[in-house]
């Protein structure tokens, strides 16, 4: 009869194609617990234990059972018992268009209103279908594994090349002396960290090989959390992986951006390439006390300017113009920094990128909306056949990529 009712519990658990490897483990007592005082599972009644006592173990817990009927009664509902693990919540405004990793099919994808997330032992989980959410909720133990099992990159390479055609002839500057000259057919070049270096010499390009961090200016800066930062939520750059800030988490600071890491192995993956990890860029969620040293948080302030009228005494209130984003100059090489991705449509290639801080608190104006909105973290900067958008979010940014050519 026993064996029967198990098969059953692992039919149902299966049934919709759902793998559910946290079965329940029923087994016999052992001999080192024979005289242990136990509570039993279902009615809290304490007993001993007893040669035939039946225990089953599930998810890292041991569960006692002073007859049958009581481990039948587990079997069919062991979750009940268990207590509650993967805890459903809302997604909320503050994380719409951040980039999360589903933990079960490793998809990457931008947080939206109806994406499923869990919290999981103080940790949150983002989910791109239903199909992932069910598959992790019914044995999260299993997932979590796979995510802390992370892919460290390989360590961040310059790579070396010959001058292009196009390049000869154009004045640059040494990466190292910071002399200008005339691009050769010999002059060597070498690509790093989304920068491009010129080297007059062979001497010159050996030094730089050397410690080529010492030129470009780029360090990954470790940094300490503060108060004010506990409890916003942040997403692992490495893992994708949610979680509340809190004293014990690790925070680096990247190309202005802040990043934060569950775990030291996370944080040291991270320095060794982080512009492989970077597609992940900003996930820091603001919450009420978000602190203003965040790099690419917009605290939104109405400065005002008083007039006054001394015949009449009235106050009049001034609300001063905000300036356009497109005053706002960037250069190339700040610009090609900050890009996320380049993607082919019909009729060319949109490149996509964070803003820069300079264009932070800019007004913009949507090709989508045709709105006004004043340019914040979640906003989305488009380059297209030469000319620059501003949306105001992911959910604008795949309206546009669907027709780019209408804007």
């Amino acid at each position: 009869m026993l064996r029967k009712v198990a098969c059953l519990v692992i039919l149902i658990f299966a049934i919709g194609g759902i793998s559910f490897a946290a079965q329940v483990k029923v087994r016999e007592a052992l001999p080192s617990e024979y005289g242990l005082m136990v509570r039993s599972a279902i009615y809290g009644v304490e007993f001993k234990v007893r040669k035939d006592t039946k225990v089953a173990e599930y998810r890292g817990q041991t569960f006692y059972f002073d007859s049958r009927k009581e481990l039948e009664e587990f079997l069919a509902n062991p979750r009940k018992y268990a207590g509650p693990f993967v805890k459903e919540r809302k997604v909320s405004s503050k994380e719409i268009g951040l980039w999360a990793v589903s933990p079960v099919s490793k998809v990457k994808f931008v947080v939206d209103y109806d994406i499923l997330s869990c919290e999981y032992e103080g940790k949150i989980y983002y989910f791109n279908s239903r199909k992932d959410y069910e598959i992790f909720e019914n044995d999260p133990d299993t997932y979590i594994s796979k995510v802390s099992a992370f892919e460290v990159k390989a360590v961040a390479k310059p790579k070396v090349r010959e001058a292009l055609p196009s390049e000869y002839g154009l004045m640059v500057r040494s990466a190292i002396y910071g002399v200008e000259f005339k691009v050769r057919k010999d002059t060597k070049v070498a690509e790093y960290r989304g920068q491009t270096f010129y080297f007059d010499s062979r001497k010159e390009l050996e030094e730089f090989l050397a410690n080529p961090d010492k030129y470009t200016g780029v360090v990954v800066k470790e940094r300490s959390v503060t108060t004010d930062e506990y409890g916003i939520v942040a997403i692992s750059p490495v893992t994708g992986i949610g979680f509340y800030v809190d004293k014990n988490i690790i925070s680096l600071e990247f190309n202005g951006k802040v990043y934060y890491f569950l775990s030291r192995e996370e944080a040291e993956a991270f320095k060794k390439n982080p512009e492989s990890y970077i597609g992940l860029a900003g996930n820091v969620v603001g919450v009420v006390g978000q602190p203003s040293s965040q790099p690419y948080t917009v605290e939104e302030k109405k400065e005002q300017v008083i007039v006054s009228k001394p015949q009449d005494e009235k106050i009049v209130t001034v609300e001063p113009k905000k300036e356009p984003v497109i005053n706002i100059v960037i250069t190339l090489g700040e610009e090609e920094k900050l890009v996320k991705e380049k993607r082919k449509v019909k009729g060319g290639v949109v490149i996509i990128r964070d803003p820069h801080p300079k264009e932070l608190g800019k007004v913009a104006v949507s090709p989508v909306s045709k709105s006004e909105f004043i340019v914040s973290s979640t906003t989305v900067v488009v380059k297209y056949r030469g000319k620059t958008f501003y949306l105001k979010d992911s959910k604008e940014l795949n309206i546009f990529l669907s027709a780019p050519n209408r804007y």
